[in-house]
């Protein structure tokens, strides 16, 4: 057809010129160099800088901007310092902001948990704590109905001093009064007398009305008692030892304490005051005449 139209001796001018057009066309370096001068860099240094790079466009543009050559393109802007900061204050102004709504949030919800009315457990809780409360301020138990002895039978529960034996009362009851030797003398005259007169009910009768008692033996702490470990028995204002009960050892025992309490520097100590009160007394008294 191209013979028809065309003179023979064109038509091999037409061919070498589409095949210069297709070569042009197929060839990659070309797009890379319209690539590269679309980012500012002219033909030559486009070229240039592929056939450096072997045809790595990507490598060429590298080369280019490292090399600092002139593009007339702009490259894209970086933000500023001072836009940083501002973009990191907005930040962190906005995470304060959230933190402390989250804060707020909490508040409200413990507030609100705190007015609303107790639940039934709640209730039985503070009831079951108020009852515990109660229990431990109450009196304990003696140790013969379920007391101390009985929750912790390993803890020993010291018994009264009536439920020691006679003996022991004796002993302990010498020793309370080492510090009131006016008791002392008077108990170990009492019992003293009435070892040596057992048949005689005059020495066996106390009468704790009477003024040599109180002024010597009631305020004496043990001095009652010694007299009950002894075998009086309370009667009224009275302590009498009945004579089917006198027990001579318990009254030797009894006089041997109180002669081993006049030994003890509690009792001289107290002894030598009661004798410097009374000397102390008796010249005032011969001052005053």
């Amino acid at each position: 057809l191209a013979s028809f139209l065309v003179p023979s001796r064109n038509i091999s001018m037409f061919r070498r010129l589409a095949d210069r057009l297709t070569a042009a066309t197929a060839d990659p370096m070309e797009a890379n160099i319209r690539r590269l001068t679309s980012l500012g860099f002219s033909q030559a240094q486009a070229r240039d800088a592929l056939r450096s790079t072997g045809g790595d466009v990507n490598r060429a543009a590298e080369l280019l901007f490292a090399s600092g050559s002139g593009a007339t393109a702009s490259a894209p802007a970086v933000p500023a310092p001072a836009q940083d900061d501002a973009l990191h204050n907005a930040l962190e102004a906005s995470r304060q902001s959230e933190e402390q709504r989250r804060l707020k949030e909490a508040q409200e919800a413990s507030l609100q948990q705190q007015r609303r009315p107790r639940s039934a457990a709640n209730n039985r809780a503070a009831q079951a704590a108020a009852s515990r409360a109660t229990k431990s301020k109450s009196p304990p138990q003696r140790s013969g109905s379920g007391g101390l002895s009985s929750h912790h039978p390993g803890v020993k529960v010291p018994k009264k001093l009536q439920h020691k034996a006679k003996e022991e009362q004796i002993l302990r009851c010498a020793d309370r009064l080492k510090s009131h030797p006016s008791a002392v003398d008077t108990l170990l005259r009492a019992l003293t007398t009435i070892r040596k007169n057992p048949q005689n009910d005059k020495y066996r009768r106390v009468d704790k009305t009477n003024a040599g008692f109180q002024r010597s033996l009631a305020n004496a702490p043990g001095a009652e008692a010694l007299f009950l470990a002894m075998n009086f028995r309370p009667v009224n204002n009275f302590l009498i030892l009945d004579r089917a009960m006198v027990d001579d050892a318990l009254l030797y025992l009894g006089i041997s304490a109180l002669e081993e309490a006049k030994k003890s520097t509690e009792y001289q100590e107290e002894k030598r005051k009661l004798a410097f009160v009374k000397e102390f007394r008796a010249i005032r008294e011969a001052s005053d005449n």
